[in-house]
This record gives structure tokens, C-alpha cells and sequence, in this order.
């Protein structure tokens, strides 16, 4: 399918701040089809919740992400934070932690590095399992953050329970996402950039 032959794969968006420096990256997935070009994610996101399919799509974009990101720590020498993105279907299974955990330590990639960021509608539909599970992994020292938040502190429990919301950032324009393949490396001249400026070089 379309996994296998990288079709489907990460593509990086660089987070500044408000002096426009780099201080991260997320990883987003987007579908470059050879005759239909690219196909949004919200063409074909619902298709692989329907089939189920959506929780391997997303630990592939994990793997692959953390995968780049060891390798900027292997020949850069430093760990970029990268975010990744957390569906409710993630928490629906009771080894998102462990799988986590296992990406990190695959890649020798420091857990304070990596920013999980999950939903407002995964809290909604089951705050308890959220709650416990964002616990644990923060244990383990990944950062944990809620993305559309503010809708969330309407609820009685939200300051009480969850800690974290997304914080101001910026993002690069779409056109200035960056891709990349773990087989050929394509991307990393530019990924080098971004880190360089992150560096303060």
C-alpha cells in the first residue's frame, strides 16, 4: 500500500518563536500520490479511521519521525524537540505508553525532546483513560500537551487535571514543510538549516 512504497509519509514543519527562530519541529503525515499529487489529510485520515487502520498509520509517523530525529542527533550531535500528534483511537489501546517509550529508546532519543500533543475531543470522550495515561507518560518525562485547549477550560475539571495546553508557537506556511525518506536521507540539507539556526549558528 501506499505506507509501504513511502507514499504516505512524515513531513516536518518547522515551530518558531516569535523572534522567528527555530525551537522545534512537528511531524505531520501527507500523502504525495504519483498521479493525483497530494492528497490532503482530510481526504484520507477519515479513510483509514473508518477501516481501522488509523493506529497503524500513526505509529508508522511516530517511527519514522523519531527515526529522523535520532539521526540528527547521530550526525549533529544535538536533539531537536519534536511534537508528535495523538489520536483518540491511540488511547483506545493499552500500549501507547509502551510503544512509546520503545520508539525513544530505539532511537536513543531523550523523552524530554519529544512533545506528544493530544486532542481536545480524546479528554472529551474519555477524560479518566486520558488523565491516567498522560500521568504515566509524563513519568517517564515526555512532554504532554492539549491542542485546542480553550474550549477544554470551560470544564470544571480541566485546570485540575491536565497540566498542560499548547503553548504559543508559530508555524512555517505549508509550502515550507519538509520531507523526508529514512531511505535516502532526502530532506536533511535543510533539516541541517533549521538545526543550524536552532543552534544560534
Amino acid at each position: 500500500g501506499a505506507l509501504k512504497t513511502g507514499e504516505i509519509r512524515p513531513w516536518l514543519q518547522p515551530i518558531i518563536d516569535r523572534e522567528g527562530k527555530t525551537i522545534g519541529a512537528e511531524a505531520l503525515v501527507r500523502w504525495m500520490h504519483p498521479e493525483l499529487g497530494m492528497i490532503s489529510p482530510g481526504v484520507f485520515i477519515p479513510l483509514f479511521e473508518d477501516n481501522g487502520l488509523i493506529q497503524k498509520l500513526d505509529y508508522y509517523i511516530w517511527d519514522k519521525a523519531l527515526e529522523c530525529a535520532g539521526r540528527w542527533k547521530k550526525n549533529y550531535g544535538i536533539e531537536l524537540p519534536l511534537s508528535i500528534n495523538v489520536s483518540r483511537t491511540d488511547f483506545l489501546f493499552d500500549d501507547l505508553c509502551d510503544v512509546l517509550v520503545g520508539l525513544v529508546d530505539k532511537y536513543q532519543i531523550d523523552p524530554k525532546y519529544l512533545k506528544i500533543e493530544i486532542t481536545e475531543s480524546a479528554y472529551i470522550d474519555n477524560p479518566d483513560k486520558i488523565v491516567s495515561m498522560m500521568t504515566r507518560l509524563k513519568e517517564y518525562e515526555f512532554i504532554v500537551v492539549m491542542t485546542k485547549a480553550d474550549k477544554l477550560k470551560k470544564k470544571k475539571d480541566y485546570n485540575a487535571r491536565l497540566e498542560g495546553s499548547k503553548q504559543e508557537m508559530s508555524f512555517v506556511p505549508p509550502e515550507r514543510l519538509i520531507p523526508f525518506s529514512s531511505e535516502n536521507g532526502e530532506g536533511l540539507d535543510t533539516v541541517k538549516k533549521y538545526i543550524e539556526q536552532y543552534l544560534g549558528e
